[in-house]
């Protein structure tokens, strides 16, 4: 039996979030550990939650997937 182990607990998330009107978009992809991810996501979604430019909200579309690796 080998000591190398599955880690299940991580994943792969892309956020792509944008203007409705066009002025600005922004895409983030990361990799991690669940709760690492979730925070990071979290907080760029509030830091640019809003267009710098015309102030309309931010549309924000996520992809997410389990990340394994062989530890």
């Amino acid at each position: 039996m080998s000591d190398h182990r599955h880690a299940t607990d991580r994943k792969r998330v892309t956020v792509v979030a944008g203007c409705p009107n066009g002025c600005q978009q922004y895409e983030l992809e990361t990799e991690g550990k669940a709760e690492s991810v979730e925070s990071l996501i979290e907080d760029v979604t509030d830091s640019f939650g809003e267009c710098t430019k015309c102030g309309a909200s931010m549309g924000v579309l996520r992809d997410e997937e389990p990340s394994e690796v062989l530890e």
